[in-house]
């Protein structure tokens, strides 16, 4: 089991198994998104939601009840309409992926995002390595984002976690939406970076003055 880097994955079957299982809600998903009022804050919606998926936690979640729970409790911290404005005239939008299994619901809100501003270039980051259920260019390709007409899969310049210097070159001239907890954390300081992602500890959400469980869009400014 290798992935792009030609590293040993232990987590690959669990990763597939979380990918197929999310893929076999697709239908029911893309359809929430394209009965809604706002297709792409549906989007946002359920790709924050996917973000349960966490080899520290049972991964093998209800999708349908999730999103149900996601769409009652809304976005804790909302900066949707700062990420709407700067997708819509946007060039370049560079994607770090998160887990595997939830990768199914970023490519929703991908597509809806490319709907939105069919000019835009979108850029998935990946790990250039296994780590964990971390996404790698083998997870994306099994999950079928190759497919995406518009997206590129990108690994990481360097093996292991993202390193905050390369995401604060990007964030000068490109739209950086980050997925996860842990990416959040480790890019916390940096301003232009748009944080999508579940509370999953009380440290953090002490830090954001939120609850566990929470749903984040947190958009970085200068201030």
């Amino acid at each position: 089991m290798k992935d792009h880097g030609g590293g040993y994955d232990p987590f690959l079957s669990l990763k597939k198994q979380t990918t197929d299982n999310a893929r076999a809600h697709v239908e029911e998903v893309c359809k929430r998104v394209r009965d809604a009022e706002d297709t792409l804050r549906e989007g946002v919606i359920a790709a924050i939601a996917g973000n349960v998926v966490d080899y520290g936690a049972k991964n093998l979640f209800d999708l349908g009840e999730t999103l149900d729970k996601a769409e009652e409790r809304g976005l804790r911290i909302d900066d949707y309409d700062k990420l709407r404005e700067d997708v819509s005239g946007g060039k370049i939008l560079y994607y770090l992926l998160d887990n595997s299994g939830e990768i199914i619901l970023d490519m929703i809100l991908m597509e809806e995002i490319l709907r939105t501003n069919p000019g835009i270039e979108i850029k998935a980051v990946v790990k250039k390595e296994p780590i964990l259920n971390d996404v790698t260019v083998e997870d994306a390709v099994y999950a079928g984002m190759e497919k995406l007409e518009g997206v590129e899969i990108i690994d990481l310049p360097n093996a292991g976690w993202v390193e905050r210097d390369y995401i604060k070159e990007l964030v000068e001239d490109n739209i950086v939406i980050s997925k996860g907890q842990g990416n959040s954390e480790a890019l916390s300081d940096l301003t232009g970076v748009y944080f999508l992602f579940v509370v999953k500890c009380d440290p953090v959400a002490e830090v954001l003055d939120v609850d566990v469980g929470d749903m984040i869009l947190k958009y970085n400014n200068d201030q």
